[in-house]
């Protein structure tokens, strides 16, 4: 019976100490996080591997870059690391600069038709967010002109100033540049993270937001589908 009694002692302090320690390490990496942001809770992807959710208001976002090489259903996403995906409409992803290391730091890029393919991108409960949901986001944490609340703090990643990052809502965005040829055309790491909603407003584009390093706007625009951004998904 004691030794019952002191196992169910050493895990109860073990919990507590690991909270701890998870508490501190959140509030270390978002020391301006909002109540109501905080960890929501783990989840994987088909390879995998392991992203942070975080709580922003009505919404949960993934608080990572997607780097899934692999739909729901097992298949592969076409990998094309030294060709030009310009009027490709086949699901393409790569690495910036063909750097795994990128892909393992900043996510990969994929283009469009990757992100709406029928097999799904997103791990299950999960989903490509649309214009409205981006829409909902930028409303709460007070308009396009706080972009800097999505912004991961400090110049490990993003290029200096960084300015007006703040990392209010937790959302850790990463700047991992944009691409279409991942070879030999690869642009704005460390300068810009630019992401996908899931909603077309031409044949040929759809709805993007990015962020900069030179200022704190949100910024969106329509791009064409062949480009190759960066993913965050949002829970259904």
């Amino acid at each position: 019976m004691r030794t019952n009694i002191n196992l169910k002692s050493n895990l109860s302090f073990l919990a507590i100490i690991l909270l701890a320690i998870f508490s501190f390490s959140c509030n270390k990496e978002c020391p301006q996080c909002e109540e109501e942001s905080m960890v929501y809770e783990i989840l994987l992807d088909i390879d995998g591997n392991a992203y942070d959710a975080v709580t922003i208001g009505t919404q949960v976002w993934m608080k990572q870059n997607l780097k899934v090489t692999k739909y729901n259903d097992g298949s592969d996403i076409l990998n094309l690391q030294s060709a030009n995906w310009e009027g490709l409409t086949d699901g393409i992803y790569g690495f910036y600069n063909s750097s795994e290391d990128n892909f393992n730091e900043y996510g990969g890029l994929y283009n469009y038709y990757a992100t709406i393919d029928s097999r799904g991108l997103c791990p299950d409960g999960w989903h490509m967010p649309s214009k409205n949901e981006w829409q909902t986001l930028i409303d709460y944490i007070g308009g396009i002109k706080s972009g800097g609340k999505l912004k991961e703090t400090g110049t490990s990643h993003w290029k200096r100033p960084n300015f007006g990052a703040t990392n209010e809502a937790c959302f850790s965005a990463l700047p991992g540049g944009w691409t279409f040829e991942p070879d030999s055309i690869s642009r704005s790491l460390g300068e810009s993270g630019s992401f996908w909603s899931s909603t077309s407003e031409l044949e040929t584009h759809a709805f993007v937001v990015y962020l900069m390093y030179s200022h704190p706007v949100i910024n969106s625009t329509n791009l064409d589908k062949y480009y190759g951004l960066s993913v965050r998904c949002i829970k259904d």
